[in-house]
């Protein structure tokens, strides 16, 4: 196979340059039909990147909110904590005194924080701030509940559940849009080879009678398929680069608050993910319409 290849590239190269020439509009419009299909694939791509960092950003930030018994403040606040944090699916426990707590309020308030001087003294509690591992949410909430010393655990149960919900939702929806996505590249390229094949039957008929081997006759189609792809992949992602370029803009200026990733850490996994879908998905829809019409399904 290797022999056959190698031995004979250049005229592979100028057979499918033939093949293409001879039926230029319908690769013209499977050209064009590819760049939208990778263009739609790399954008969903790139949304599935940014929701995912925004959902992991969520997760990292899940936390619990773990208060004393009274007899706790006198000094084993400290051993508390350590006790927290010994507790499977933990990352990370500290201390959140009153005077922090009393700022956080303010800052929750806003304007309307001069509620609170309506108090004679500080009326927060300290209590010990708990990073957790959000896929054990409901087990560090009540193993932590068992702590000697612990009055009782805000965990925000609900909310935690709801982003756990949102990471596996967004995970699937990404799984569910690349495979639908690559369903419609293959059956794309493998039908426009197959149609190909079929315009040169005669001549492929008359090579095999000749005694030219399969590799032979099926390789500039593969090519013409691999060329098909790339030439497609690239113009997707140039146009998938320009689009994320403007939408960052875009965010940046409108939605300044919002906390996005850098435009490099989704626009290049993008465009890789596009061009070698393209690539990949181009050479098996090559070879799955060489193995149809070769079986004789046109």
């Amino acid at each position: 196979m290797k022999r056959v290849v190698s031995g004979n590239i250049w005229y592979f190269f100028a057979e499918a340059g033939r093949i293409v020439r001879t039926n230029k509009l319908s690769y013209v419009f499977t050209l064009l039909s590819m760049v939208l299909i990778l263009l739609l694939s790399g954008i969903i791509s790139a949304g599935w990147l940014a929701s995912r960092h925004f959902a992991d950003k969520l997760a990292y930030e899940a936390e619990i909110y773990v208060y004393a018994e009274e007899e706790e403040y006198a000094g084993g606040l400290l051993e508390l904590v350590r006790s927290v944090e010994a507790a499977e699916g933990v990352r990370e426990a500290r201390i959140v005194g009153r005077d922090e707590a009393y700022g956080r309020m303010e800052e929750i308030l806003g304007d309307d924080a001069e509620i609170l001087s309506l108090f004679d003294e500080n009326p927060f509690r300290a209590f010990i701030e708990v990073k957790i591992d959000i896929g054990k949410a409901a087990e560090v909430a009540d193993a932590v509940s068992s702590l000697h010393g612990v009055e009782y655990v805000r965990d925000n149960r609900e909310l935690l559940e709801q982003v756990k919900n949102l990471m596996d939702g967004i995970l699937l929806a990404g799984y569910l849009a690349i495979i639908a996505i690559g369903i419609a590249a293959l059956i794309s390229v493998s039908h426009i080879i197959r149609q190909g094949i079929y315009g040169n039957r005669e001549q492929l008929y008359t090579l095999k009678l000749l005694g030219a081997p399969g590799a032979f006759t099926g390789t500039p189609y593969v090519i013409t398929g691999f060329l098909l792809s790339l030439i497609s992949g690239g113009a997707a992602a140039g146009i998938l680069i320009f689009i994320t370029g403007k939408a960052y803009a875009y965010i940046k200026e409108t939605l300044p608050f919002i906390p996005i990733p850098a435009e490099d850490l989704i626009t290049w996994p993008a465009v890789a993910f596009t061009i070698a879908a393209g690539i990949l998905l181009g050479i098996a829809g090559s070879i799955f319409g060489l193995k149809t019409a070769s079986s004789g399904k046109h």
